[in-house]
């Protein structure tokens, strides 16, 4: 669970709850493809306009041709021009009270977007300096999307850190995705042994740590076959385990890929890879889920 100290608020309350999508704005940017469409940024629900990396509507086309758009959450007091909890932060998994440490992409960071593409873009966080924090880490993210069959319902995101010269310490949430939680109540994960594991995420306000996990993947689920993987490339990327989370505020289930910190803590760069897979129960049935096979639609992602 993420917290900021009240000292830190701005004042406001800003809109929590699912976001349909929207279309590309001049203050926002937003990614599609002919089933996925991903807005970054916006304005239009009265956030600021500095973090590009805040994800504030997805909205997908399932099996059935219907359009799926409750993916994004978000709440909290306003924080610098952001909510306090939003789809896309990365931050630390050290505990519950204040900011969880090492701080990367939180509140109040200035993240730019370069590139015109629909399908692809990249964000750069330039400044260890927030609105009112000191971050441990710059930050830049590439995302992507795919115009293919195969991996149309998919977003890949490369996230980099460069920590600061000074060593940061703490597991790091590399990068956290807000869902709501009355919808996605359940997180599906494989074991060391590749069998299938189903975490209630209501029982963990307190962060559940996952350590026998295989590493490939996590999935939010309703319940009934339907949701969003995050598939991760386990050949090049640090060490992890899984978070089993919920937030208040946001009434988000955040649960996420914990880095684990080394032994001597985090300095110079480091790099993860995840894919982003929306998913329902005819592109991603059980028996398919439960023999190891990707769902339709996201066959680009590791295995």
């Amino acid at each position: 669970m993420l917290r900021f100290n009240s000292s830190h608020f701005l004042a406001g309350i800003c809109f929590a709850g699912a976001l349909a999508a929207t279309p590309a704005l001049a203050d926002g940017h937003t990614l599609s493809n002919s089933r996925l469409s991903i807005t970054f940024g916006s304005s239009l629900n009265g956030y600021g306009t500095t973090d590009s990396d805040r994800v504030d509507a997805i909205s997908w086309i399932n099996s059935d041709g219907a359009t799926v758009s409750n993916y994004v959450t978000s709440g909290g007091p306003m924080h610098c021009g952001d909510p306090q909890e939003f789809f896309g932060e990365a931050y630390g998994d050290n505990g519950d009270e204040g900011v969880p440490l090492p701080h990367a992409v939180t509140p109040g960071v200035t993240s730019k977007w370069k590139g015109a593409k629909p399908t692809a873009g990249k964000t750069t966080i330039s400044s260890l300096e927030t609105c009112d924090d000191t971050l441990d880490a710059k930050t830049t993210t590439n995302y992507q999307i795919y115009g293919k069959k195969q991996a149309v319902n998919s977003m890949r995101i490369i996230r980099t850190f460069k920590f600061s010269r000074k060593t940061s310490t703490g597991n790091m949430r590399v990068y956290v995705p807000r869902l709501p939680l009355g919808t996605y109540a359940t997180v599906l994960a494989p074991n060391a042994a590749g069998v299938i594991q189903s975490y209630n995420v209501g029982n963990c306000p307190l962060n559940c740590t996952i350590t026998d996990w295989n590493g490939n993947w996590m999935a939010d689920d309703d319940g009934h076959g339907n949701g969003m993987v995050i598939f991760r490339d386990p050949d090049t990327n640090p060490p992890a385990q899984l978070t089993i989370d919920y937030d208040g505020y946001s009434n988000s289930n955040n649960s996420a890929v914990t880095l684990t910190m080394p032994v001597d803590g985090w300095a110079g760069t480091v790099s993860d890879t995840e894919y982003l897979c929306f998913y329902d129960a005819k592109s991603w049935p059980a028996a398919k889920r439960n023999a190891g096979k990707l769902p339709a639609g996201c066959t680009n992602a590791p295995k």
